[in-house]
């Protein structure tokens, strides 16, 4: 049976050409009908790729955070605790390790100064007593940068580099030494007591400024022939004992004269304009003679 296509008469050979030429077109419409299925791959692909960037870049940020913390702690472990400043880079350090197992570092120079300044060997700190073994580790790194390390000297045995720090005098020979601070601390002791007595006569000056039932005059004789005459001699003991100690005190007796700045000394009858010249009297030509 033939059939007609645009005019021609098709036979059976005709149909199994057109079979054919279909069958060879197949592959190339399954080609095309996989495509959309390549890329949504892809899309997942990409999608997986930028949450792998975003995974990195948060470990990123947290590694720079890690970091900066650590830095941050680094600088706080490298503070001084006795001078409370940072310790310079090449200073001479020593460990501390603290009954609950925490370990403080020190600048070991300022340490021991510390120690035989004040003759009390405690932790600057907590003021819990320094033992026997901390002191002697103490005085090994003393001792060996004292002599400097060996590979900062040529064969000749002169020292190159930085100058090594003076050496001290042993912590731990000078604990086992207690008379040597005995006079230190009576000497101490004095002047805090005469600190306290001056004090107690700045506290009875303030009382009388800011008396409200007091009077001029009455309050100018209690200055005059009582207070001022009292603080005078107190201060001369502390500026003889210790020149540097009587100027801070002075400065103190001063800020407790006028009052914190949220509650001023309140100046009932004037007189403080009297009690600030005596101080300032005192701080310009010393201790007066007589109190005025």
């Amino acid at each position: 049976m033939k059939r007609h296509r645009g005019g021609l008469a098709l036979g059976p050979s005709d149909d199994d050409a057109i079979a054919a030429s279909a069958a060879d077109e197949g592959p190339c419409a399954k080609r095309s009908c996989r495509a959309p299925s390549i890329s949504g791959v892809e899309e997942l692909e990409r999608e997986e790729r930028e949450e792998e960037d975003e995974e990195q870049r948060k470990e990123a940020i947290l590694e720079e955070e890690e970091e900066e913390l650590d830095e941050e702690k680094e600088r706080e472990e490298l503070t001084d605790p006795v001078m409370l400043l940072p310790i310079p880079q090449g200073a001479v350090t020593f460990d501390l390790k603290r009954p609950n197992g925490k370990v403080v570092t020190f600048n070991a120079l300022t340490l021991a100064d510390y120690l035989l300044a004040t003759g009390d060997f405690k932790d600057p700190e907590t003021r819990l007593p320094l033992s026997d073994e901390d002191l002697r580790k103490l005085d090994e790194v003393l001792s060996r940068a004292a002599c400097g390390p060996l590979s900062s000297r040529p064969s000749g045995g002169a020292h190159t580099g930085p100058p090594p720090p003076p050496r001290r005098e042993s912590v731990l020979a000078a604990k086992r030494n207690p008379k040597r601070f005995k006079e230190m601390r009576c000497e101490r002791d004095g002047l805090t007591g005469l600190e306290r007595c001056a004090g107690e006569v700045v506290v009875e000056m303030v009382s009388v400024v800011e008396d409200d039932e007091g009077d001029f005059e009455g309050g100018q004789l209690a200055l005059a022939c009582h207070l001022f005459p009292s603080l005078a001699d107190l201060y001369r003991q502390l500026y003889n004992a210790d020149a540097p100690f009587a100027a801070m005190c002075l400065e103190h007796f001063t800020s407790l004269v006028e009052g914190p700045p949220n509650r001023p000394t309140k100046d009932v009858c004037g007189l403080l304009p009297i009690v600030r010249s005596f101080f300032r009297q005192m701080q310009t030509d010393g201790p007066p003679q007589f109190g005025f």
